[in-house]
Order: C-alpha cells, then sequence, then structure tokens
C-alpha cells in the first residue's frame, strides 16, 4: 500500500469513526431526553390520576373494547 493509499483509508477510517462518535451522542441526547420527559409526565399525570378520572377515561377511550393506549407499542414516553 502506498503512502497516498493510506491516506486515504486513514482518512476514511477516521471520516467513519467520527460519524459513530456523533451517532453515539445523538443517540445519547435522544434517550436522556426522552428519558426526562417521561419523568415530567409521569409527574403531571400521577397528579390528576384519581378513580373518577380513570373512569372517565375508560368510558371516553374505549379502554374495555380498544385496548389501553398507554400500553400500545406507538407509546415511546410510556417504554421503561
Amino acid at each position: 500500500m502506498g503512502s497516498s493509499q493510506r491516506r486515504a483509508y486513514e482518512t476514511c477510517y477516521k471520516d467513519e469513526t467520527d460519524f459513530h462518535h456523533t451517532a453515539a451522542a445523538v443517540a445519547t441526547y435522544v434517550a436522556r431526553t426522552l428519558h426526562h420527559e417521561s419523568q415530567t409526565m409521569d409527574r403531571m399525570f400521577a397528579q390528576k390520576n384519581t378513580p373518577e378520572v380513570e373512569a372517565r377515561r375508560k368510558q371516553q377511550l374505549l379502554t374495555e373494547t380498544e385496548g389501553d393506549p398507554r400500553r400500545s407499542l406507538f407509546n415511546i414516553l410510556g417504554w421503561k
């Protein structure tokens, strides 16, 4: 491998490594933000989660027939 080929390989490897570090940083940021938002929402809803509210919610959202949206696969903030 000549010196120009070696430099091209090293540059390519460095760019690939930089990409992986950047992707990891973005993924970490997103995960932390989602975790923080999830905790915030949990605190807000815990204050309003009374038996009357739950009964009204079950009636309005048809949780008996349609299922509880909080248990849905699409509820990313609910994943713990």
